[in-house]
């Protein structure tokens, strides 16, 4: 009768700690919106002629991610774009993405890839940016 009761107690313990997580997940759970704001402008005046001829094309991402799994809230490229053509930083619109219901235990990321086309010749860069608070603002100069 003893050996059946400690096992007893075993099983109970293992089955609160199994309980655990899932249940204070639930209890503690706490949604929020958050917002992500970036602008894309040139961070020069490329006024040189090597510039006549080189494009530029801007591809942002954002995510959620929770532990191992990843959601993908926006994706959006501007393509082809004459890299003269692009804004100065005073002068770029400022395009604003909200993420409703974000769980405090996920995580908002924006990732973008810049590549540049100059006559077949390319040139990828890329960034990223973490949303900790309910917004996030960041620059993506090009």
């Amino acid at each position: 009768m003893k050996s059946y009761v400690q096992w007893l107690t075993v099983v109970t313990l293992l089955g609160v700690a199994a309980a655990y997580e899932p249940v204070k997940d639930m209890l503690t759970k706490t949604n929020s919106d958050k917002q992500v704001s970036f602008q894309v402008f040139k961070a020069s005046n490329y006024k040189s002629e090597v510039y006549d001829s080189t494009f530029v094309n801007v591809h942002i991402t954002i995510t959620k991610r929770k532990k191992h799994d990843v959601t993908q809230i926006w994706d959006t490229t501007f393509t082809n774009a004459l890299l003269k053509k692009f804004p100065e930083q005073g002068k770029a619109v400022v395009q604003t993405v909200n993420i409703p219901n974000v769980s405090n235990r996920e995580h908002v990321e924006v990732k973008y890839i810049l590549t540049y086309d100059t006559k077949g010749n390319t040139l990828q860069l890329q960034g990223n940016a973490e949303v900790n608070e309910a917004k996030l603002e960041f620059d993506i100069p090009i």
